[in-house]
């Protein structure tokens, strides 16, 4: 008659010693379970605290970068409402500070356009093509570049005649004025970081770039619209 061949009770495990702290793995030979040592991964303590920091530092970088850009914001409007018209209205050689005002403006518009042209392609939106490699750095270059050709304007805006209330749009203006170089600050912090979440890149620079066009429709575009290209004859 034959026997059945005994197997171990449910829950036991098969006869072999095991060192700890040694991951091991099971090879069957004859019905016997030989444990067989396996490497252990080196520094695998360190990775998992470095999870665990790279976890924690997404949340904490955006709100860093939040509160230095409001930071920045508040203190540009603060400034304005407190000093006005404590420096001179720049003109850079045109004939009119409005003229200057009005081109420069509109040449920031431009490179807006062109920057959120090489950042939708950048990201796949423009069609199955990628971008090349050189969209990035000349994405970087035009934003910046947009940012500095922005400062004259800026300087008479916030700092020559100050924050004016006598117009819902003007009023506006300055505020998105003020907004625009916060969300520079955010933006600069997004670029710069390697621990922040990756909605944060993207998400700033939209942001950034929907003030910046609105500070630029709400001046230069509405002026141009309502009486025409500066000539040199105005304020």
């Amino acid at each position: 008659m034959c026997r059945a061949e005994e197997s171990p009770p449910p829950g036991t495990v098969a006869s072999g010693t095991v060192t700890p702290g040694t991951v091991t793995s099971g090879t069957v030979t004859s019905g016997t379970v030989m444990p067989v040592p396996l490497r252990a991964h080196p520094g695998h303590d360190r990775t998992v605290q470095h999870a665990a920091l790279t976890t924690r530092r997404p949340i904490r970088m955006p709100i860093v970068a939040l509160a230095c850009g409001a930071a920045v914001a508040v203190l540009l409007g603060v400034n304005d409402r407190r000093h006005p018209g404590s420096v001179g209205p720049v003109k850079l050689g045109f004939d009119s500070v409005i003229e200057m005002k009005t081109w420069l403006a509109l040449g920031v518009g431009v490179l807006l356009l062109v920057q959120l042209t090489l950042a939708l392609w950048m990201y796949g939106k423009l069609g199955r093509s990628s971008a090349p490699g050189w969209a990035g750095p000349v994405h970087r270059v035009v934003g910046l570049t947009a940012v500095v050709v922005s400062l004259p304007v800026a300087y008479d805006c916030l700092l020559a005649f100050g924050i004016q209330t006598y117009e819902p749009r003007v009023f506006a203006h300055a505020l998105l004025g003020c907004a625009v170089y916060g969300a520079f600050v955010v933006k600069v912090f997004a670029v710069r970081s390697h621990s922040t979440p990756g909605w944060f890149l993207p998400v700033t620079g939209g942001v950034f770039f929907a003030l910046f066009m609105a500070a630029v429709l709400t001046s230069a575009v509405w002026y141009s619209a309502q009486d025409g290209f500066p000539t040199g004859n105005e304020y």
